[in-house]
């Protein structure tokens, strides 16, 4: 069998973790949702929401990514695809209504496209790319990464082929949304009488009874009685955190009354399933230089305040409404990565941001894949014995951990990894010793749109007043994590370097672009010391 189809299952399993580390994941979402976020974006062109120069650059963009998506169509579709993004879409123009249509064309048949590569050509399905797009898709249809993630451990469990799992995801998104009903304990309400003349108000003695239907020890809960919901959703944890959704908006309206007190919810949706809990998903942000000064006081060193301010800035991304969390993380980027004083800050705009944060993420991939490399090592007895031998000796220091690993790739010694994830990211850096400037150049890309949704996203909020743009729940998916990147490695620079922010940007800039002649030496050292 292909290496790509015995190594895809536990690399698209490893893309819809929730907590899969950020230089592992998928820092885009999917092409078809990719498309839908375009004429989104299009439409909001005359409102004055978004501007033409940032539109045009995500048409672009995407123009370019859509060229080596094996899920497009081949043939004329794919062209006529092609030709309306060669050129600037109008809102409501008879180019942008064909555009609308080809997407619901496409998304029919997208993964159907995927597997008919991988049956008929393996060897040259890029697994990268294969797992990103597929994965992506898949999630982006409405099915919650928790609920999928179980599917898709129990399909590997069963010795599902990465066809057989195809064939699941396939029928997968041909499903509609259906109804799951449920009720969530109130334990305390202010004005208990107004929610009492609701409608889905449920009694504390029927909720009681309810409780004990489903077999729950009801004598330690303390509740006035419970709110029945119900919700369209494709499964049972995405019913679950759009009642999670609707319970915030209760909590911000009784927010407003006068008076002290506020409704509390529990932390369970009940359904006929059982109960649901609420998701507290952190969205797989990690900030490890951070924890080392999380008790720390108040600093006086200017730019680390400003580092500290950016941290409580980005805050609500951990756990608070989409909106929230949009609007914090993008204020925080440009906290750090914009003057106004830079005639580049001008010149692009504020989207200059997003550029620079990815500079610091592509500069900080290869360390962060070599150094887990070597922990995969150390931990596993069956890779090489004189690899885990020479990294025992180093392993107190991360960089020379990671040089280690580096060192050994470079020279093509095989590391005899069982672990189908972490020979996936052999390959990965295999491919990055080969070519190391145009595969940077390629996370570069990925990780620039990434930002650059976060601040589409974040002025359709604050600036067009949408609550629930298409793509925003993508977006926290995808960039949460990077920008948690990018608040750690900058504060690791000032640290260890005493670099100010943008001074780590020019550090990381130069630093990517000597790879330009080939050279791999540095690779692990191009985010500093």
């Amino acid at each position: 069998m292909s290496e790509v189809l015995t190594l895809l299952p536990e690399r698209l399993l490893e893309q819809i973790e929730p907590w899969t580390p950020w230089d592992r994941r998928a820092w885009e979402p999917g092409t078809v949702l990719t498309l839908r976020e375009l004429s989104e974006a299009i439409a909001w062109v005359p409102e004055g929401v978004l501007s033409s120069g940032s539109v045009d650059w995500f048409r672009q963009e995407t123009r370019s990514r859509i060229g080596q998506d094996s899920g497009l169509a081949a043939g004329a579709v794919r062209q006529q695809l092609d030709e309306i993004l060669r050129s600037p879409i109008r809102a409501e123009s008879q180019a942008h209504r064909r555009f609308d249509e080809l997407i619901r064309f496409l998304s029919k048949s997208y993964l159907e496209n995927w597997r008919e590569q991988c049956a008929m050509n393996p060897d040259l399905v890029n697994l990268e790319r294969a797992s990103r797009h597929i994965s992506s898709h898949v999630i982006d249809t409405g099915y919650s990464p928790d609920w999928l993630r179980k599917k898709t451990q129990q399909l590997i469990r069963d010795k599902a082929s990465a066809l057989d799992i195809l064939d699941e995801y396939i029928e997968l998104t041909r499903q509609k949304p259906k109804l799951f009903d449920g009720f969530v304990l109130v334990h305390n309400a202010p004005d208990l009488q107004l929610l009492v003349k609701q409608e889905n108000w449920v009694s504390h003695a029927e909720t009681k009874h309810r409780l004990e239907n489903a077999g729950v020890e009801v004598s330690e809960l303390n509740f006035v009685g419970s709110l029945w919901f119900k919700v369209p959703a494709l499964d049972e944890r995405s019913a679950a955190e759009e009642v999670e959704e609707r319970l915030q908006r209760v909590v911000v309206r009784s927010s407003f009354r006068r008076g002290s007190g506020r409704i509390e919810f529990g932390s369970n949706f009940y359904t006929r399933q059982g109960p649901m809990r609420f998701s507290q998903a952190r969205r797989g942000i990690e900030m490890p230089n951070l924890t080392q000064a999380v008790y720390a006081p108040p600093s006086d060193d200017a730019i680390a305040a400003a580092l500290d301010d950016a941290l409580q800035l980005a805050s609500p991304i951990l756990s608070a409404r989409s909106t929230s969390a949009v609007a914090g993380a993008w204020a925080a980027i440009e906290s750090l990565l914009v003057t106004g004083h830079d005639s580049s800050d001008r010149l692009i705009g504020r989207a200059i941001a997003a550029d620079r944060a990815s500079t610091v993420v592509t500069a900080s991939w290869p360390r962060a894949e070599l150094t887990r490399l070597a922990y995969r090592v150390l931990g596993n007895s069956s890779t090489n014995p004189a690899l885990k031998g020479e990294l025992e000796v180093t392993k107190s220091a991360k960089l020379l951990l990671a040089n280690t690993v580096l060192t050994w790739i470079e020279r093509g010694t095989p590391f005899h990894f069982k672990d189908a994830r972490d020979r996936c990211a052999e390959l990965r850096m295999q491919a990055l010793v080969r070519n190391p400037y145009a595969v940077l150049g390629r996370v570069k890309r990925y990780t620039t749109s990434s930002f650059r949704r976060l601040y589409r996203q974040r002025n359709m909020i604050l600036h067009g007043g949408s609550v629930r743009p298409i793509g925003v729940g993508a977006t926290l998916r995808t960039a949460g994590p990077l920008l948690g990147v990018v608040i750690d490695r900058l504060t690791q620079a000032h640290a260890q370097s005493g670099f100010r922010p943008l001074q780590a940007v020019a550090h990381a800039e130069v630093a990517i672009a000597s790879t330009r002649d080939g050279t791999s030496s540095y690779l692990s050292t191009l985010s500093g010391p």
